[in-house]
C-alpha cells in the first residue's frame, strides 16, 4: 500500500487530501445555507464524513479499491461539491430560540439570519471550539505511541479495512472465535479506517479515527442546544460540556466507531429543528445523517425509536413527498446495500441474528440474542451507567437530570406539540429502557446518544427557567465544570496530564481570540492577518513533519518499536508472539491462524501480511455453514458458544488438505480461556512430517507449514 517512498510525503498526502474534503465541504454548504459558521460546521463535517465514506464504499463495490481509487474518488466527489452549481435562494434561517411559549421566563430569541453569533456569544463560541480542538489535539498526542488496543478493533474493524485494500473490494471478514454478528453488520467505521490507512500505508493516523466523530458531536451537540432555546454562547458552553464529557472523549481514544454513531445520531436529532428542515439542504442532511448511521452497526436500530419520536417534524415543517423521497432515498442508498447482502445471501437483512415472533422463526439466523444478565439488577444497571471508564459519572448525571425534570415540569404541555422538546426529554428515557430490556451486551456505548439527548434536556432546563444573559451561562458552566473535572480520576499519576490537556486547550482558545480580536480591531486588514497566521501555520506544520514524523515511526522509541511493549501491558503472552509473527516471518508471506480474535498485530505494522483461517470443524467453510444455536445468546455467552461449534466434530485429514491448498506457509495457533486445547494442535502433532514447531510460549505456538 506505498505511495511515496517518502514517510513526510505520504503524511503530506493524507493531510492534504483531508483538506480537499474540507474545503469542497465548506463552499457547498457556505452557498446554501445562510447561517453563521458556527451552525454550518456540522454540516461541513458530515459531507466530509460522507466523501470519506463513499470514497472507500464505491470502489470497494465496483472491486477496483485500492489508495489510488480512495484519492481519484476523494478528489472527483470534492471537486463535485466545490463546482455544483449554486441554487440562489434565501438559503433558509437559523433555527430560532424555542422561548416563545406563554410561560418562559424571558422574551422569545430570533437568532436572525447571515452572521447570527454576535457579540459576546461570538467570543464564548470561538473560544469553547477552539478550548475544545486543542484539548482533543493534546490528548490525541499524549496517546500517540500506543498502537491500536481495542478489542473491537484489533478483531474486526481494522482487519476488515486491511482485507478490503488487500482484495480491492468490500468482501466479509469472517470474526471466527466471536460474535458472528461482526461479521455480517453493517461497517461504516472501517470506511473511515480504510480511508486514513491507505495513503499512508499503516494504521498510525487510523488510530485517532474517532476524532473527526468527536468534533462532529459538539458542534451538532451545538446546533441542538440553540435549537431548544438557550443563546449561542450557553450553547457553546453545553457543547463543550458535551464534548469533555467522560463517556465521549475517552471513546475519541478508542479505536471503535460508537462516536460516529452518536455524531450521526446527533446531526438527524438536531436537524430535526423546523427551521433546518426548511433550509435547502434539510432533506439532505437527515437522509446523509441517517443514513450513515445505519450504516455504522446493528446496534444503530436501538437508537432508531428516540428519533422516530420527532417523525413528526418533516410535516410540521412542510415537508412535500419529493423531499419524503430524497431523504428515504439516500438512506436506502447509504445503508441499504449493507442490509440487502444479508438479504439476498442469507434471507435476513439483520443476520445472523435470528428473529422470531411468537415463537416463530420470522428471519432465519444463527442465533437468537438474550438480554445481558447483568441487565437485571437495579445496582449492576446504575453500575454500568455511572462508575465505569467510559460511562458519565454521577455528579453531570443527576445535573443533568435535575435540568430534564425542570424542563418537563415547566414544558410538559409542549412535550406533545414540540417534537425536538420531546425528544431531548423522553428520548433518553425510552433509550435507556430499550438498553435494559434488550441489550445483549451490558456495555454503556450502547447508550451514548441517550446521554447526547440528556444534555439537550439539561439545555431545555435552562431555557425554561432561567432568564437570557449572564444567568444562563452561569447554570451552562456548572453544567460544564461538572463534566470536565469527572472525566478522568484524578490519581497523582494522572494530574500532571490533566493539567496539560486543560493548557492545550487555553493556550489554543487564546491564541485564537486573539487573532478574532485583531480582526475585530483592524477590519480592514483581516485578510493580511489571516493569511499571515495560515502561513505561519503551515510552516509550524510542516515543520513537526519533518522533524518529529519519520523519527515517531522509525525510531527505537517510535510508535512501531512501541507497538509490542504496549501490546504487552494489556495482552501479556500473545504480544511476544505477535512480536515473533511480526519480526521473524515474512511481511508479505500468508499466515494461517486459529483460535484468537485478535488479529490485527498479525498483519504488521505495514499491514502487508495476509491472513486466513482454516476451519477443523467438519463441513464448515464459512460462519454461516455452523448449525444454528437453539439457545437464546446473551452477549456473555456468545463467545463460548461459536469456539465450542468451531472445535467440535473435527475433520483432521480435511483440515490438513486445506492447509495444503491455501498456500500458508506458517501457522499459528493460540490456546485461550474457550479453548485450552485447540485441535489443530493435536493435529500437528500427529504429523511431524507436514509441521515444525518454530517458537512457543504458554499461549501461542508457530509451526512451519512444509
Amino acid at each position: 500500500m506505498e505511495i511515496f517512498f517518502s514517510d513526510e510525503l505520504r503524511l503530506v498526502y493524507a493531510l492534504l487530501l483531508q483538506a480537499v474534503i474540507l474545503v469542497g465541504a465548506w463552499r457547498f454548504v457556505a452557498r446554501r445555507v445562510m447561517t453563521d459558521w458556527a451552525d454550518r460546521a456540522a454540516d461541513v463535517l458530515l459531507i466530509s464524513l460522507l466523501v470519506q465514506y463513499a470514497s472507500v464504499a464505491l470502489p470497494g463495490v465496483m472491486g477496483v479499491l485500492n489508495p489510488w481509487t480512495i484519492a481519484l474518488s476523494t478528489v472527483a466527489l470534492s471537486g463535485g461539491l466545490f463546482f455544483v452549481p449554486w441554487a440562489r435562494g434565501n438559503g433558509g434561517t437559523p433555527p430560532a430560540a424555542r422561548l416563545s411559549s406563554p410561560k418562559s421566563t424571558g422574551p422569545a430569541q430570533s437568532l436572525g439570519a447571515g452572521e447570527v453569533v454576535g457579540g459576546i456569544d461570538r467570543w464564548v463560541v470561538v473560544g469553547c471550539a477552539l478550548f475544545g480542538l486543542g484539548y482533543m489535539v493534546a490528548l490525541n498526542l499524549n496517546q500517540c505511541i500506543w498502537p491500536v488496543m481495542a478489542n473491537d478493533a484489533l478483531t474486526y474493524h481494522f482487519p476488515a479495512a486491511v482485507r478490503w485494500l488487500h482484495t480491492g473490494r468490500l468482501s466479509l471478514w469472517e470474526t471466527w472465535f466471536f460474535n458472528p454478528a461482526n461479521t455480517y453488520s453493517p461497517l461504516a467505521g472501517s470506511t473511515f479506517v480504510a480511508w486514513w490507512i491507505a495513503p499512508v500505508g499503516h494504521d498510525a493516523l487510523a488510530r485517532n479515527v474517532q476524532s473527526p466523530a468527536l468534533l462532529l458531536i459538539f458542534f451538532a451537540g451545538l446546533r441542538l442546544m440553540r435549537a431548544i432555546g438557550v443563546r449561542a454562547g450557553v450553547a457553546g458552553v453545553l457543547a463543550l460540556a458535551l464534548l469533555l464529557a467522560r463517556p465521549f472523549v475517552r471513546q475519541s481514544i478508542i479505536e471503535k466507531d460508537d462516536l460516529y454513531l452518536v455524531a450521526f445520531f446527533g446531526c438527524v436529532a438536531a436537524g430535526m429543528a423546523r427551521e433546518r428542515l426548511r433550509d435547502p439542504l434539510g432533506m439532505w442532511r437527515v437522509g446523509a445523517a441517517l443514513g450513515l448511521m445505519l450504516a455504522t452497526k446493528y446496534t444503530a436500530l436501538m437508537a432508531l425509536p428516540a428519533l422516530l419520536l420527532m417523525a413528526d417534524t418533516p410535516k410540521r415543517a412542510g415537508w412535500t413527498w419529493r423531499r419524503y423521497g430524497v431523504a428515504v432515498a439516500l438512506v436506502l442508498v447509504i445503508a441499504g446495500p449493507w442490509y440487502l447482502r444479508n438479504l439476498i445471501a442469507y434471507h435476513n437483512p439483520f443476520y445472523p441474528i435470528r428473529v422470531t415472533l411468537a415463537g416463530k422463526t420470522v428471519l432465519p439466523g444463527l442465533f437468537e440474542s438474550a438480554r445481558s444478565t447483568q441487565l437485571s439488577r437495579v445496582g449492576s444497571i446504575a453500575s454500568i451507567l455511572m462508575s465505569g471508564d467510559q460511562s458519565l459519572p454521577m455528579t453531570p448525571m443527576v445535573v443533568l437530570l435535575i435540568g430534564a425534570v425542570m424542563a418537563a415540569a415547566r414544558w410538559v404541555g409542549r412535550i406533545g406539540a414540540d417534537p425536538l422538546v420531546r425528544g431531548v426529554l423522553v428520548g433518553p428515557v425510552l433509550l435507556l429502557g430499550i438498553f435494559v430490556a434488550t441489550s445483549p451486551y451490558a456495555e454503556v456505548r450502547f447508550v451514548y446518544p441517550a446521554f447526547f439527548l440528556l444534555f439537550g434536556a439539561g439545555a431545555a432546563g435552562i431555557a425554561a427557567w432561567v432568564r437570557p444573559g449572564w444567568a444562563q451561562y452561569l447554570a451552562a458552566g456548572v453544567v460544564l465544570v461538572t463534566s470536565a473535572v469527572t472525566t478522568f480520576s484524578l490519581i497523582p499519576a494522572r494530574v500532571p496530564i490533566v493539567m496539560g490537556l486543560f493548557a492545550a486547550g487555553s493556550l489554543t482558545a487564546a491564541i485564537g481570540l486573539c487573532l478574532l480580536g485583531a480582526v475585530r480591531i483592524y477590519p480592514g486588514r483581516a485578510r493580511e492577518i489571516t493569511g499571515w497566521t495560515a502561513g505561519v501555520a503551515v510552516l509550524v506544520l510542516a515543520g513537526f513533519i519533518f522533524v518529529s514524523w519519520r523519527g515517531y515511526l522509525r525510531s527505537p522509541a517510535g510508535c512501531r518499536a512501541a507497538a509490542v511493549a504496549c501490546y504487552r501491558t494489556q495482552y501479556d503472552s500473545q504480544a511476544d508472539a505477535w512480536q515473533f509473527v511480526r519480526d521473524k516471518l515474512p511481511p508479505r508471506e500468508l499466515l494461517a491462524y486459529s483460535n484468537t480474535v485478535y488479529v490485527h498485530p498479525l498483519s504488521g505494522f505495514e499491514n502487508d501480511r495476509p491472513l486466513v483461517y482454516v476451519p477443523t470443524r467438519r463441513g464448515v467453510t464459512h460462519l454461516s455453514d455452523l448449525p444454528p444455536f437453539t439457545q437464546k445468546l446473551s452477549g456473555e455467552q456468545i463467545v463460548p458458544a461459536v469456539s465450542a461449534a468451531l472445535t467440535a466434530d473435527t475433520d483432521a485429514q480435511g483440515w490438513l488438505e486445506r492447509i495444503k491448498a491455501t498456500g500458508a506457509k506458517h501457522l499459528i495457533v493460540f490456546r485461550s480461556e474457550w479453548v485450552a486445547e485447540p485441535p489443530e494442535l493435536a493435529i500437528a502433532a500427529g504429523h511431524p512430517e507436514r509441521f515444525d514447531v518454530e517458537y512457543e510460549n504458554d499461549v501461542a505456538r508457530v509451526f512451519r507449514v512444509k
